[in-house]
Parts: structure tokens; sequence; C-alpha cells
């Protein structure tokens, strides 16, 4: 009997990043020197913008599930706010064990040990039995929604969480005035997987209404600096170095970007690269 189209969709992705194409975290793996750890804390003010926007209190003494998590530093990173358990889900073993190899990372602001003992792993389609039993407050999908079945992952939260309960979600701006052309280029580089595609923040806010959840908190961020981090990427293919530090500029381009957030994205949220969405269960009214 042959695979159903989404269970291919799922062996599609699994077979592209146990792969390891076009690696966005390597830059996180070259951190030898105080100078290189210093430029990759810089970058990361504005590639992890999200946590920036993070309440800590939404992740203090909860349980934390990481959707499709890949690398692990955020598990870690969440530990770090207090999580009172903090679990990742993903597709590819080979893809995480690649993060749970490193002795240390980075995550936004702070430099991280890599203790695996702190976290929990399971491996498997988030909207499968792998995450059936477990009972989260809250539901995390960083830089990932893109990767998944959007209305059976709104489901998947609708049925895990309790009234109360979050989920918290960073993701590509899908209706990008350049996002077509971001597509085009990323599948010409090997940079994305074959089934994957941004969502528009509406499409995202509507499948989530329809399982219960109302939005708390909507922003949208990183309009230039993440599109030049991208494009700095691409030069990996020629020059690991050359593409590590072609990223300098980036240390001095969060206060530019903070200022476009604050005017410009805050009218026209669609030139935002990326969106934030904090969406709460509400009570059954039954």
């Amino acid at each position: 009997m042959g695979l159903s189209r989404s269970e291919e969709a799922l062996e599609r992705e699994l077979a592209h990043y146990d792969e390891h194409h076009r690696y966005w975290l390597d830059f996180l793996e070259y951190d030898a020197t105080p100078l290189r750890r210093w430029l990759i804390n810089k970058v990361l003010l504005t590639w992890d913008r999200q946590f920036a926007l993070l309440d800590p209190a939404l992740i203090k003494d909860k349980v934390v599930l990481e959707a499709a998590c890949g690398h692990p530093r955020v598990l870690y990173y969440l530990k770090s706010l207090g999580a009172k358990e903090a679990i990742g889900v993903d597709l590819s073993p080979r893809f995480v064990n690649r993060g749970l190899a490193c002795r240390r990372t980075y995550v936004y602001d702070r430099q991280l040990d890599c203790r695996p003992e702190k976290i929990q792993l399971r491996f498997g389609d988030i909207n499968g039995p792998v995450a059936a039993d477990l009972k989260p407050d809250v539901i995390a999908c960083f830089q990932s929604l893109h990767h998944l079945d959007l209305p059976r992952f709104a489901q998947t939260c609708g049925r895990l969480l309790r009234a109360g309960g979050h989920v918290i979600i960073s993701d590509p701006v899908g209706d990008h005035p350049l996002r077509r052309l971001g597509d085009i280029v990323g599948r010409a580089y090997g940079l994305l997987s074959p089934d994957e595609a941004s969502l528009a923040p509406a499409k995202v806010l509507g499948c989530f209404a329809a399982e219960g959840f109302a939005p708390i908190l909507c922003r949208s961020m990183n309009p230039l600096a993440e599109i030049y981090f991208h494009l700095t990427g691409m030069l990996a293919s020629f020059s690991r170095r050359l593409s590590f530090w072609a990223r300098l500029p980036l240390a001095w381009w969060r206060p530019i970007e903070n200022f476009l957030e604050r005017t410009v994205i805050r009218r026209w949220p669609r030139l935002g690269w990326r969106f934030f969405l904090v969406l709460e269960k509400k009570a059954d009214d039954n």
C-alpha cells in the first residue's frame, strides 16, 4: 500500500533535513575565539528577535512543548527562563543530534551550556501520536510553522492545550512582497524543503481562531536584517569563513531595525520579514 500525500510530504521533509541542506545554524559552531563569539551574539540580537518580545512569565514553571524544534538550543533557552519541562518534537534525529553534540550554544542575548539531560526529545510528526499523551501549558513553534500542516497543527494545539494555554509562533511573513522571490531563490539553493510554504499571518490567525484561540500579541519584525542574513548564508557554499564575517554589519543594525519596527512596520506589517504571535486558548462556552 502506497503512502498518502501527507505521509509522502513528511518523508520528503525528513530526507531534506537528514541531509542537512544549507544548515543555517552552522555559524553558531564557528565560535572558537572571543571575537567570533561577540559577532554571534550581535547577529542573534536580530536573528532571535522574537525572544525580545517573549514574556518570561509565559514560560516560568510551565511545561513547554516546542514543535519542529530542530537544533535543541531553544529548549535550553526555555529552561533558562524557568520552564518546568522543555520538550522538543522533531522529525529528524540526525538534524537534532548535530545540536546535541555541541558543548555550548547561543540564543538571543546569552550563551548556554548544552545539557541534554535537562530537556526531553521525541521524534516524529507533531500532529501524530508522538505528542498525543503530552499535557503542555505552552506550545511554541519558532521558524518552523511553514514546515507543518497548518490546519492539523492548529487542531493539535487545540487538543493538547487546556483553556488558558498559550501558543507562541514566530515564522516568515508569507505575504511579504518579496516572499515569492525568496522562495524561488531558496529552492534553487537547496535552502527550502520541497513542501514548505510561508504563511500569511491572517491565515494563521484564522486557523487558530477556528480551534478556539484568540491573539494576545501580534507583531511584525526584521524588515531588513534577516534578508541580509539569508543572503550571506548563501556564501557558505563558497566559503564558510566569508559567510560568517560577511554578517559583521549586522552588529550595528539593531537600532535601525528597532526604528523601522516602531514606525514603518507598525503601519505596514507585511513589510516585516517575520511575524510573532501569542495566542491564548479560550474557555469552552459550554
